[in-house]
């Protein structure tokens, strides 16, 4: 008489089939919030300074500025008097800008142009 092979029990295939399950569910789980949290960092201030510094400071239009900034309330100083004050202040020279602290948080910046 040959001895028949063994079945497994269809509990045993079921609990391996709910476990590969699973573990799917966890993989496309986990690469979805890795590229939530990829993208969520990458506009985090420390990446973006440097974009934000080349786009408005490194060929800086003043009067653009002031005027988006609604900066100049004085009656007796122009838009373009400021601009053009602002102008020879930094004409020759090159802007940069450095990190700093803000004090309350070591983890809090802001960012200074020189």
């Amino acid at each position: 008489m040959p001895n028949k092979p063994k079945k497994m029990p269809k509990f045993y295939i079921i609990l391996i089939v709910c476990w590969i399950l699973a573990l799917s569910a966890l993989a496309v789980l986990l690469i979805n919030v890795r590229a939530y949290l990829e993208n969520y960092e990458s506009v985090q201030p420390k990446y973006l300074a440097q974009d934000v510094f080349d786009e408005y400071f490194r060929e800086p239009d003043f009067k653009a500025m002031i005027e988006f900034s609604d900066l100049n309330k004085s009656k007796y100083e122009t838009n373009e008097m400021l601009a053009s004050y602002l102008t020879e202040l930094t004409e020759g020279k090159k802007l940069s800008y450095h990190n700093v602290s803000s004090g309350l948080d070591l983890d809090v910046s802001k960012y200074t142009v020189k």
